[in-house]
C-alpha cells in the first residue's frame, strides 16, 4: 500500500480554558512570567510553560504580513493543541489580546479546514476536466480515462463528506541530540503526534480513499533564538529556523536551547 500524505488539517483544543489570561490557571509558569524574562529562557522553559506560539515558514520572521501557518497552545502540563489556520497574518493580531486571540482559535481552525476543503476540490474539479477532455482516439487515453474520471470523483464525494474534527490536546516530547564530545547540545527538537487528512492509495492509481491518520510534528532547534521583531506594539521572539514565535516583552532576553542534562529530555 503506497501512503501519500496531502496536508495537515486539525489538531486539538487546550486543557485548560484561559478564561482570564494564559497564566491564570495552575500548572508551570504563565507566559507572563516566561516572556518577559530578562533572563535566557531555554526550550523546556519556554514550552513548559502556558502561552501561544506562531508558526510560520521556516526562516521567516513576523511581519504585518507574514502569514500564520497554524498557532500552537501550550498548556504547562506537557501537552499542546495545534490550530490550523487560513488567510492569518501577524497584522491581523493587531488589536487582540491573548485572551482575544485564545477565544478564537477553534473559529480560525475550522476556517483552515474548510479552505482545505475548497481547496482540494477545486483541484479535483480541474483534473475531472481535464480528463474529460482526454482524445478518445488515443488508445492509452481511452483505457484509461474512464476509470481515471470515476476515481476522481470518487475521491471528491470522500472529501465532501470528509467531516471536521475539533482540536484535541496532545502529549509533546522534547529531544536533544549531542555534538561529538556528548557533552553539548548539537540539536533539539519539539515533537508531538496529530491527526490530518490523507490519501490512502491502493493498487489501482485511480482508487483512493480519504481518511484521518495520524502525523508526527516536528520543529529542531540548532541554534539560539533571534533579536525581537516588533509588529505595530507587539514584539515577537522564537526560534528563526524553525519558524516558531510568541509574543514577549520589549526587554525579553533570549530563546536557548537545552543542555544534555535538563531533567525529562531525551538524549540521542
Amino acid at each position: 500500500m503506497e501512503f501519500k500524505l496531502i496536508t495537515k488539517v486539525a489538531a486539538g483544543f487546550a486543557a485548560c480554558a484561559l478564561a482570564v489570561s494564559l497564566s491564570a490557571c495552575g500548572g508551570a509558569s504563565g507566559a507572563d512570567e516566561i516572556h518577559n524574562s530578562k533572563e535566557p529562557v531555554s526550550v523546556s522553559q519556554a514550552f513548559g510553560a502556558k502561552g501561544l506560539w506562531f508558526v510560520t515558514d521556516e526562516g521567516e520572521a513576523p511581519g504585518k504580513d507574514q502569514q500564520i501557518e497554524a498557532i500552537l497552545s501550550f498548556d504547562g502540563d506537557g501537552n499542546v493543541t495545534q490550530y490550523d489556520v487560513a488567510d492569518l497574518d501577524f497584522g491581523d493580531l493587531k488589536d487582540l489580546s491573548d485572551e482575544e486571540i485564545f477565544n478564537r482559535l477553534n473559529e480560525w481552525d475550522r476556517k483552515g479546514f474548510d479552505e482545505w476543503v475548497k481547496n482540494r476540490l477545486h483541484e479535483l474539479d480541474v483534473q475531472i476536466e481535464d480528463n474529460e477532455a482526454w482524445d478518445p482516439a488515443n488508445p492509452v487515453q481511452a483505457e484509461n480515462k474512464g476509470a481515471r474520471i470515476a476515481g476522481l470523483k470518487e475521491t471528491r464525494g470522500q472529501i465532501e463528506a470528509l467531516e471536521y474534527q475539533e482540536p484535541k490536546a496532545v502529549p509533546f516530547k522534547l529531544s536533544i541530540e549531542t555534538d561529538d564530545s556528548g557533552n553539548n547540545t548539537a540539536e533539539e527538537a519539539l515533537s508531538y503526534t496529530i491527526q490530518v487528512p490523507v490519501y490512502y492509495e491502493f493498487d489501482s492509481p485511480y482508487d483512493e480513499n480519504i481518511l484521518w491518520a495520524d502525523e508526527e510534528q516536528v520543529y529542531t532547534f540548532t541554534s539560539m533564538g533571534t533579536d525581537s521583531p516588533m509588529v505595530y506594539e507587539k514584539y515577537y521572539n522564537g526560534y528563526y529556523e524553525a519558524g516558531l514565535w510568541t509574543q514577549v516583552g520589549e526587554d525579553f532576553s533570549v530563546f536557548t536551547l537545552d543542555t544534555p542534562d535538563t531533567e525529562g529530555i531525551e538524549i540521542d
